[in-house]
């Protein structure tokens, strides 16, 4: 009579294991799998902002106004205060991604650094337009210090960037449980 009872309690709990089981593997799995999609998605947006700087020639740009503001005998005049004009949000797939930056897991610290220094080069680009704009007076030194941090800050963007690139291209190609892509 208890093999009568035992059975179907040892089964009835075996199956809501094994049914626990599964029904984690399958939530596991879809985040790994939407992990990989916002991998994807910084990956091309840091891309794209990053071969949009380099097309726009900002580095040069800087370099080449850093040079002119180098001589002491240089007088500043507001048209040596560079104008860049960013009017669009060029960090919607880090923008929509944010709240679960942390399914990347490891690459979530490196890629929250490189959006803020590229929303700190923002507010730069933004306060020396608006110093050209308002005529403000800043002395050479000022200004060349200024400029000489946007362009580390832009160097250092460029260079954590491509290495990102290169590490978010490693996590979409990983498999889960080794197996599935």
């Amino acid at each position: 009579m208890t093999d009568k009872i035992w059975i179907p309690l040892l089964s009835v709990a075996v199956g809501a294991l094994l049914g626990g089981v599964i029904n984690a593997m399958v939530g596991r799995y879809a985040a790994f799998k939407e992990s990989k999609g916002i991998a994807a998605a910084l990956r091309a947006e840091i891309d794209s902002v990053l071969s949009m700087v380099q097309h726009r020639r900002y580095l040069p740009e800087l370099t080449n106004a850093v040079a002119q503001l180098t001589s002491p005998a240089h007088v500043v005049t507001v048209n040596d205060i560079p104008t860049i004009w960013i009017t669009q949000d060029y960090f919607t797939a880090f923008h929509a991604t944010a709240s679960k930056i942390g399914l990347i897991g490891e690459l979530a610290g490196p890629i929250t650094r490189l959006y803020v220094f590229g929303k700190g080069v923002i507010e730069d680009l933004a306060l020396l337009r608006r110093w050209h704009e308002t005529g403000a007076f800043v002395t050479r030194q000022q200004l060349l210090d200024f400029l000489n941090n946007v362009r580390s800050l832009l160097e250092t963007i460029e260079l954590e960037g491509r290495q990102l690139i290169g590490r978010l291209d490693e996590y979409t190609k990983r498999r889960w449980l080794g197996i599935i892509p």
